[in-house]
């Protein structure tokens, strides 16, 4: 019997003895005709009184159908880890569901980002299938910045950081890959680092290397830019090679064949270029295309290289920075092979993706901005992301999706979620009015501060898009807070309204810095309002949902009131000292919600606001 059939059966096991008292039960597990893809999800479900069937189109499949049956019956799944699930009290002869489904959005998935500990990792990837998710995407060989950031702990004021080395964030990954294939997940692998790997250079991260000495040797692979190959801005992972060398291809084409071949297990494999952008190669050669030509010829070239050796990996190839262009010269001459990941990191986040009507721009897209070499400037305006989209539909027919990051920045920058959620609700709605078979969502992996709406409505409308976005913070809230739900939805919409979505990522919405005085002056005195209830809602209920929203008020009161106090004017030292008592204040909280709140990003993102120091991190 396949792993994945035997961890079902001992799931449903559990649950049912949880929830009913006792592991009896006539529920039968089986796999039914295979669907087509094997991207797929198909189940079946029929039980009456604790006696019937569960099945599903490939074994992953039948693990989401009884997690779908455990939801049916009553239980919620809303956040990684166990102190994340709220399960019901029942007699075995009131288990009853019937419900048969292939779940129309074909990628759903979580990628790896921010700073994780292992046993985040793990959570994550047992939650899951839990709330529907199919797939998980572990960036780099070893995902090693990601463990190192924890492990080290980048941007907590408080604690020391631990010895860590990339043997470590293997044997991580390799732990974690047990628990993807165990579950059969759709595995997602690798995307940055072939540039760096390829010429030798190790590529566990954005280090910066502090004064290179590239090797002469070495040197001819690298971009020219201003007259000189070197490190862009010192850092290899940014760094592109000179695709016009032939050499440079082949070294690129062994690359990713060999790690093609030694990781079978890998679903589907991503090969990026380097990170950043207006870093590409201006030498007289690479000129003569454009970046999106270079890239298609190389991926032709893996692709015939992974076929002279009979490997049927599935590659997956990204719309992102100077590749929003589609191709002038060349064409992919074996489409099948590949997976189309549209990457727009450039787009507000304020407003949806699509709305209604604006789908049939898909049929007649506006024209692109002109390509000027390494002078780009990329679109935040949700219309001109989507004109790149549909200009690489026309050269690009095959199975695609979403690559968005809703919950990477934002999550931080838009304090009571409730917005966010709405706005991530809606691209979801709308993934295929324009095209796209599903979204994987680059993002913090802990993601549940102040709460973790927008990541459970992502995955309960990726599987079910007809879900209603009311009922869905509903269902969330209380399941999350109980009986005092109520409390804890007006405490979020008191932080989504009191402050500005747009202001915190520095875009104009009309408002003046006299209207912004207003807005956190009333704020603050919002939150001082309702301190004492939440207080002593989370002093009663002593659950995780509301022991996240106890510790998070502190932080959006210091906050209101140093951003009232920013709008007016306040001096650098005095903005200083309130960034640091900010990184004070989150990083003594995550001492206690590790699970749910990532100080690195939170500091890094909003200190550096306060202090107008933040990275305008892949915005222009």
């Amino acid at each position: 019997m396949h792993q994945t059939l035997i961890f079902a059966e001992q799931e449903l096991n559990r649950y049912i003895t949880v929830i009913t008292g006792s592991s009896e039960h006539g529920i039968k597990l089986c796999q039914s005709q295979p669907e087509d893809s094997p991207y797929t999800d198909h189940y079946a479900i029929q039980v009456e009184g604790g006696k019937g069937v569960i099945s599903g189109c490939n074994p992953r499949s039948v693990l989401i159908g009884v997690y779908r049956f455990l939801f049916l019956i009553g239980c919620r799944f809303i956040a990684p880890g166990q102190d994340g699930e709220t399960l019901p009290v029942k007699k075995l002869s009131d288990c009853h569901a019937r419900e048969e489904k292939t779940v129309p959005t074909r990628h759903r998935g979580i990628c790896i980002e921010g700073a994780v500990s292992r046993e985040n990792v793990l959570d994550m990837i047992d939650w899951l299938p839990k709330v529907g998710f199919n797939s998980y995407f572990i960036q780099f060989r070893e995902g090693h910045t990601f463990y190192e950031r924890w492990y080290t702990h980048q941007g907590n004021t408080l604690l020391q950081p631990l010895p860590y080395t990339v043997e470590e964030s293997r044997r991580f990954v390799k732990e974690a890959e047990a628990e993807i294939e165990k579950r059969d997940l759709i595995y997602h692998k690798v995307g940055h680092g072939w540039t760096c790997e390829s010429i030798g250079y190790p590529s566990t991260g954005w280090h910066k290397v502090e004064n290179p000495d590239v090797p002469a040797n070495l040197r001819r692979y690298l971009a020219e830019l201003n007259g000189q190959r070197s490190f862009f801005e010192g850092i290899p992972l940014n760094t592109h090679l000179c695709y016009s060398n032939p050499e440079v291809r082949q070294r690129m084409t062994e690359e990713v064949v060999r790690y093609a071949k030694e990781n079978p297990n890998v679903s589907a494999l991503h090969v990026w270029l380097a990170d950043n952008y207006n870093n590409i190669c201006e030498c007289e050669a690479c000129q003569k295309h454009t970046q999106t030509d270079w890239y298609i010829m190389l991926l032709n070239e893996i692709d015939a290289a992974l076929t002279e050796l009979g490997l049927q990996t599935k590659l997956v190839f990204l719309i992102y920075f100077e590749l929003l262009w589609p191709p002038k010269t060349v064409t992919l001459k074996n489409p099948g092979r590949f997976l189309m990941m549209f990457a727009p990191i450039t787009r507000t986040y304020t407003h949806p993706l699509c709305t209604a009507d604006e789908t049939a721009c898909r049929k007649n897209p506006p024209l692109l901005p002109t390509y000027r070499l390494n002078q780009m400037v990329f679109p935040s305006d949700t219309k001109e992301n989507l004109a790149f989209l549909y200009h690489w539909q026309k050269e690009f027919s095959g199975d695609s999706f979403d690559f968005d990051y809703h919950l990477m920045w934002d999550i931080d920058k838009e304090f009571g979620g409730l917005k966010l959620a709405k706005v991530l609700y809606q691209d979801c709605i709308r993934l295929k009015d324009i095209g796209l078979n599903g979204l994987i969502s680059c993002q913090q992996n802990r993601a549940s501060f102040p709460s973790g709406l927008c990541q459970y409505v992502m995955g309960r409308t990726l599987f079910d898009p007809s879900c209603d976005f009311s009922d869905l913070v509903e269902e969330y809230a209380q399941a999350a807070y109980g009986e005092n739900s109520r409390l804890a939805l007006r405490y979020l919409e008191l932080l989504s309204n009191g402050f500005s979505h747009a202001y915190m990522r520095g875009e104009e919405e009309g408002k003046t810095n006299a209207d912004y005085v207003v807005l956190f002056a009333q704020a603050s005195r919002h939150l001082s309002e309702i301190a004492q209830e939440i207080t002593e809602a989370a002093d009663k209920y002593q659950t995780r949902g509301w022991r996240v929203l106890a510790e998070s008020l502190p932080i959006y009161q210091h906050l209101a009131s140093a951003l009232k106090r920013k709008v007016e004017g306040a001096s650098a030292d005095e903005m200083r000292q309130a960034a640091e008592r900010l990184r004070a204040l989150v990083s003594a909280a995550e001492g206690s919600i590790q699970k749910d709140l990532d100080a690195m990003y939170f500091n890094l993102l909003i200190g550096g606001f306060l202090e107008q120091t933040e990275e305008k991190i892949y915005q222009n």
